[in-house]
């Protein structure tokens, strides 16, 4: 593989692969999960939080999920106020709207997705105070 970053290291990653696969394929399976299973590991002092890779996505997943959790959980109550899942985009200007959106959740009960944090690192910060 050395020898392989001086000539095409654009290659080095699909090598690497194939040599961890060689050994033992448990690590290059990606980890396959059920909401479900996550949503009982998670409390509300527990965030959950996904890393995600290059053309994953998991928001339609979580919004068919917590669609139907809301939905089971306002029918089971007598709570009429509107439950759920609110998704921020983050950008620059959208640090105080997350804030506030955060701390509003956290007294209701409701969930936030926060997507493009990569955009607005100096906001993780916040986020770990907050927590």
């Amino acid at each position: 593989m050395i020898l392989l970053r001086c000539i095409r290291p654009d290659r080095v990653i699909i090598a690497a692969k194939g040599f961890v696969s060689s050994v033992n394929p448990y690590f290059i399976k990606p980890t396959e999960f059920t909401l479900k299973e996550i949503h009982k590991q998670s409390s509300a002092h527990i965030p959950v939080i996904f890393i995600l890779s290059p053309g994953a996505d998991p928001t339609e997943q979580l919004l068919n999920y917590s669609k139907n959790y809301f939905n089971n959980l306002i029918s089971n109550s007598q709570d009429s106020e509107e439950r759920g899942l609110t998704i921020i985009p983050l950008s620059k200007g959208q640090e105080k709207k997350a804030t506030n959106k955060i701390q509003d959740a956290t007294g209701k009960g409701n969930w936030i997705l926060l997507s493009n944090i990569h955009l607005c690192i100096e906001y993780v910060e916040t986020l770990e105070t907050m927590m």
